[in-house]
């Protein structure tokens, strides 16, 4: 599916599923939960032209069972209210059972919490905050 949808995705056998704009900071989020001392699910990117496709990014996490779905932006391009608009509309569309923590930064920053506000969900400021929630989340340190 990944593969049809022009999604970067490889599956691994951790618990914190990534979903990340951007090649680069996909591979620091994935370095960061490690150090952290999390494992990862899967490595997504679903930045560049796909960031449109938050539904079926999420659909893509879910698949692996994760513990926790991380969600990370940054860039001056990343139109952050955007992601959140499709991320928020995947959530009611699929119904997670599991955690999300999100940081998303970029372009209409400023709206996301606005947006978020509707399904509950927080989005901190800073990307090492979200990994070291994720991690203690997943590893059972802190609830949801």
């Amino acid at each position: 599916e990944a593969a049809k949808e022009g999604i970067p995705y490889l599956e691994f056998d951790g618990d914190i599923s990534l979903m990340c704009a951007g090649a680069g900071l996909a591979n620091t989020v994935y370095d960061l939960v490690n150090y952290e001392g999390g494992t990862v699910a899967n490595y997504l990117e679903f930045g560049g032209p796909n960031y449109m496709k938050a539904g079926t990014a999420m659909r893509l996490c879910l698949a692996n069972n994760p513990k926790v779905i991380l969600i990370v932006t940054f860039g001056t391009i990343a139109r952050a209210d955007v992601m959140a608009e499709g991320i928020t509309k995947a959530v009611r569309e699929l119904t997670p059972s599991c955690p999300i923590v999100a940081c998303l930064r970029g372009t209409g920053e400023e709206r996301v919490n606005e947006i978020f506000q509707s399904i509950g969900l927080e989005c901190l400021s800073d990307t090492e905050e979200a990994v070291r929630k994720a991690v203690a989340i997943a590893s059972g340190r802190i609830g949801a």
